[in-house]
């Protein structure tokens, strides 16, 4: 235990060491541009065109900003008001409770309380999270409003400047930040998304990496993400100053190095997945665009930085494993199909150290779903997650998971975007869907669909007058009217159900020629009853114009040859009479005349 100890606490201040380390030399030396790391900017409707207008500045408690960190708690951040290019006015915002701000600094338990934001002279770096809003009354509709936020925070408060270590642009210690937020009031009110996953991530060099923003919208809207150029505010009065210059080989859609080929982007959900392959603290800026039955209706903006650094150690993860129901396709990607009971999904945690807690912390979770975790900050830390799709609209739906661990003084962490696909039913059309039949034939079934994947097919009845009830085109054969119900499934469980109905017409399908030939050329020899299947052969008697019985039989095969004792019969008409026995026992009398012909 004692040795243990020992080893901890090197390994404590080794980490300490680096970290603070890595963290300080990523710190400016100008107050005006280097105390703001991140900045959120959305809007919330309230009623009638008022709309709460939000702003979120994450701050550097560090020492080297702490003459403009101290002025957070006093900023009064300007919002500059446009339709479209037209200045309308600007707003300041007020401080919410607390004015002190709320410390965000992802540190383990042991350091909480010890950072920079509560003693300026610990070694551990600290970021506190001040939030600011002011309510605005729009004074009319338009297709472009425009929220900008230049990094003015007002009265003697310090302009939100970059950190002049920032990697991927240049002069970044001289340029102030700008977000931009757009609104759409003309087609519905709307408000934009909020980003759950705060803007403080820290990434290890040469190891995979992932980062999702955790956008959830109360609206339901659709979102597309995307990276797009940081711009220069202007701190002292509105009015751009455009976009920031960036070093050779980056740009705002590519703000970061990487091993080749390790690099992804989803628009769908803005997860960021990607292995550094150098020591960087990148500018990155999110768009995230509203669409709602199709129409843009808003959008909104957050900047931060990426800070990778040196780690002894890889964040933890979590993957789905298995499933009640549905397809797992990939760690992060399942599909099920709609209109399935409850069904759950395990997710599984990874982490590279065993012995290590994980703490599981969901965000966006679907309405009328559930994430249930269990053994939380533990090593042995497990989720499931249940839903029950009956009623749902198929499509895609996404939700977050952070994942924590417990390393000091700097814990790992991960966010980790799932997506869950829930497929519409198959369409199944069974072709012909009325037939009729006569008594004794048969007809194939087809079932058509637009299922690009295999299927399986069950038929009902099981009564034998199927072929084959798995298939999709079997033969039927009714001998009474029939129903056949059609039951097919994907490999997810999505059900498609169709049914066909077969008549049978009683009358039997016989046929008897109206004449033949019997001069041995092989066609039209013998005069015999044709399609003869089911019924039973009871009487086949043949006659002349006198009433002479010239052939009888019973047997279904057979027919006349034309001759009487062995002698040809003359050219003229003959008459016949047959006797059937259906398979129901009713009996049918046919009466009728042929033709010999020489």
């Amino acid at each position: 235990m004692i040795k243990k100890a020992i080893f901890a606490a090197n390994c404590y201040h080794k980490m300490k060491y680096l970290l603070t380390a890595v963290l300080l030399c990523c710190i400016g030396v100008s107050a005006r541009a280097s105390h703001i790391v991140g900045v959120d900017l959305y809007y919330t409707w309230v009623s009638g065109n008022d709309y709460k207008i939000t702003c979120i500045l994450y701050g550097d408690c560090g020492p080297a900003s702490a003459s403009s960190f101290s002025t957070l708690d006093s900023a009064a951040p300007v919002i500059c008001i446009y339709d479209a290019n037209t200045f309308v006015t600007n707003m300041s915002l007020a401080i919410e409770p607390p004015l002190n701000g709320v410390e965000i600094t992802p540190v383990c338990p042991d350091s909480v309380g010890h950072t920079q934001c509560s003693n300026p002279a610990s070694l551990t770096p600290g970021i506190k999270k001040f939030v600011y809003s002011g309510i605005y009354t729009l004074p009319n509709t338009s297709h472009y409003w425009r929220f900008v936020y230049g990094g003015n925070n007002g009265g003697t408060a310090a302009a939100s400047g970059r950190a002049a270590a920032i990697t991927n642009i240049i002069s970044a210690g001289s340029s102030v930040i700008q977000v931009e937020d757009t609104l759409d009031n003309t087609f519905a009110n709307n408000s934009s998304p909020r980003l759950t996953v705060v803007p403080t991530p820290f990434f290890c060099l040469n190891n995979d990496n992932g980062y999702g923003p955790g956008a959830v919208d109360a609206d339901g809207d659709s979102l597309v993400f995307s990276l797009i150029d940081g711009q220069n505010g202007n701190a002292a009065a509105c009015g751009s100053g455009g976009p920031v210059t960036y070093v050779g080989g980056y740009s705002g859609s590519n703000p970061l190095a990487y091993n080749p080929g390790t690099y992804s982007f989803n628009s769908n959900t803005g997860q960021i997945v990607f292995t550094p392959n150098i020591l960087q603290r990148s500018l990155v800026v999110y768009n995230v665009q509203e669409y709602r039955a199709g129409v843009f209706i808003g959008a909104c903006q957050r900047e931060m930085t990426f800070l990778v650094v040196p780690c002894t150690r890889t964040p933890p993860t979590g993957v789905f494993g298995t499933s009640s129901q549905g397809l797992v396709n990939d760690p992060t990607h399942f599909e099920i199909c709609a209109e399935t009971q409850t069904f759950s999904l395990n997710i599984v945690p990874k982490q590279e150290i065993k012995t290590n807690s994980v703490t599981i912390t969901p965000a966006g979770i679907p309405v009328n779903s559930s994430l249930i975790v269990t053994n939380n900050g533990t090593p042995d830390a497990t989720a499931i997650f249940t839903w029950n799709t009956i009623g749902l609209v198929p499509g895609t739906y996404t939700f977050y998971v952070t994942y924590t661990d417990n390393g000091c003084p700097l814990p790992g962490s991960q966010t980790v975007t799932y997506t869950i696909r829930i497929l519409p039913p198959l369409n199944i059309a069974i072709t012909p869907h009325v037939s009729t039949i006569k008594f004794g034939g048969q007809v194939q079934l087809t079932a058509t669909t637009t299922s690009p994947y295999p299927l399986i097919y069950k038929w009902d009845k099981f009564d034998g007058s199927l072929e084959n009830t798995n298939i999709n085109n079997p033969v039927a054969s009714p001998l009474v009217t029939t129903k056949y119900t059609l039951d097919v499934r994907n490999p997810w469980g999505c059900r498609g159900v169709d049914t066909a109905l077969v008549i049978v017409d009683p009358n039997i399908n016989d046929f008897v020629p109206s004449s033949f030939t019997p001069n041995a050329d092989g066609k039209n020899d013998i005069f015999r009853i044709v399609n003869m299947h089911t019924q039973r052969l009871l009487e086949f008697g043949v006659y002349n114009r006198w009433g002479k019985l010239l052939f009888q039989t019973t047997d279904k095969t057979k027919g006349w040859d034309g001759t009487y004792n062995g002698e040809p019969q003359e050219i003229g008409t003959y008459y016949y009479h047959i006797i059937l026995e259906k398979p129901d026992g009713t009996i049918e009398n046919k009466r009728g005349d042929v033709t010999l012909i020489r």
